[in-house]
């Protein structure tokens, strides 16, 4: 058994669990990994906008008023027909880059919790927190 793997709790700090917990193998569906048994781990995905994303919209949008700024005033319709075609070109021009980046990103965090059951300091501050977030994770 592998004993030179460390954890470390996010409430308690404590880092080596007991040696007949720790898993050798990485024979694991749950994507636990080594995680000890009855160790807890809390992962937290949070989608944003891509910042990138945001940036080719703007550059976007300066190149669509700066063209259609040079579009004499005149008849509405041919005026409204040269628009179109100017965010045409302006779609066309900036396809590639915006179709290769995603609109939106997540980011992600993880962290572990020693086994609530060997801790009675640990046990209490994971029952406030998994009460606090509606989680049941009791098994």
């Amino acid at each position: 058994m592998s004993t030179d793997t460390e954890f470390e709790c996010a409430i308690s700090g404590k880092r080596a669990p007991e040696a007949d917990l720790i898993l050798d193998d990485n024979d694991d569906d749950a994507g636990l990994e080594t995680l000890p048994i009855g160790w807890i781990k809390i992962t937290a995905q949070r989608r944003g906008v891509n910042p990138a994303w945001l940036e080719i919209q703007k550059r976007k949008a300066r190149q669509l008023a700066g063209m259609s700024a040079q579009i004499p005033e005149g008849d509405e319709a041919e005026r409204a027909e040269q628009l179109e075609d100017v965010k045409m070109a302006v779609d066309a021009a900036f396809f590639a880059i915006e179709r290769g980046t995603p609109k939106y990103v997540v980011v992600e965090a993880s962290c572990v919790v020693l086994n609530p059951d060997a801790n009675k300091q640990v046990a209490a501050e994971w029952k406030g927190i998994a009460s606090a977030l509606s989680l049941d994770v009791s098994g």
